[in-house]
């Protein structure tokens, strides 16, 4: 998982851990920022790298060079990676964003995969695929390359995610917006703070897709998280955060763990539906 602190990536962090995830908040937050948290794209098996230990997680820079450089893309570390279309709006539109995420999972859907759609919590959109759907979508991985295979698999995977945005939406996708699927692979992290709108990046159900659906073309994120959290009895719950002047909202933490039913998903991505189920 990957912290940056401030508005630009100013220092970066790998954390594992529940509890080193904690501390290392504690240790960057800074009055009147945000904070930005991330999860790779890459899938890796952690127990064959060596851990830092919590109290030196600020010696990055040696712990890049001595342990994670060498082992980049080699597939006994690099299992997998997860293609992702991270679908922004410049213009300040999020919903143009919406739309186009729906398309691509429409097509997705069609092609036989099982995409999940997740709010960026400010302008945008991202569209998962899980490993076993990337690895049939892209027909390679790391243990098909020599040499350099982060990067090879990164050109791939770019393709790919050119192409179907391409193909399902009729635009060209922004190159600047490759982020996840290229070498190093990083997204934001479902569940976590957005750094600048203080809102939740929230993975879409069923639900939520329709409350969105309902939505003006013109909506901002804030209108975007109103509709995704405002409770059946119409109760909204929020907190004020010191770095946005939008409130954040929530859904009370009843409605976000197990339940019986279709939606016993939470805490993790569920599927896309399509308008007709």
């Amino acid at each position: 998982m990957h912290i940056t602190d401030g508005y630009a990536p100013t220092r970066k962090l790998c954390v594992r851990g529940t509890n080193n995830l904690a501390w290392a908040i504690k240790r960057l937050k800074r009055n009147g920022f945000g904070l930005k948290i991330c999860v790779g794209s890459n899938i890796l098996d952690w127990d064959k790298l060596k851990s830092l230990p919590l109290m030196e997680m600020f010696k990055q820079q040696e712990y890049k060079v001595n342990v994670w450089n060498p082992v980049i893309g080699n597939p006994e570390v690099y299992l997998g990676k997860n293609l992702i279309w991270d679908i922004d709006n410049t213009e300040g539109k999020p919903m143009v964003a919406f739309y186009q995420g729906e398309k691509v999972c429409a097509f997705l859907t069609r092609q036989g995969y099982d995409p999940m759609l997740v709010f960026s919590g400010g302008k945008g959109f991202h569209v998962w695929l899980n490993n076993e759907d990337t690895k049939k979508m892209a027909g390679t991985t790391f243990k098909d390359f020599e040499g350099d295979r982060a990067q090879k698999l990164a050109k791939v995977y770019c393709k790919v995610v050119k192409e179907v945005f391409l193909e399902s939406t009729g635009v060209e996708f922004r190159g600047d917006d490759l982020t996840p699927v290229e070498r190093q692979g990083i997204i934001a992290c479902p569940y976590s703070i957005h750094w600048t709108t203080g809102q939740i990046v929230w993975p879409l159900d069923e639900g939520d897709l329709n409350a969105l659906r309902m939505l003006d073309d013109d909506a901002l994120p804030i209108d975007i998280a109103k509709a995704l959290h405002t409770q059946e009895n119409g109760q909204l719950w929020k907190t004020d955060l010191d770095y946005t002047d939008n409130p954040l909202l929530y859904p009370p933490c009843h409605t976000v763990g197990p339940k019986s039913g279709d939606v016993a998903h939470r805490r993790g991505l569920p599927l896309w539906k399509g308008i007709d189920g």
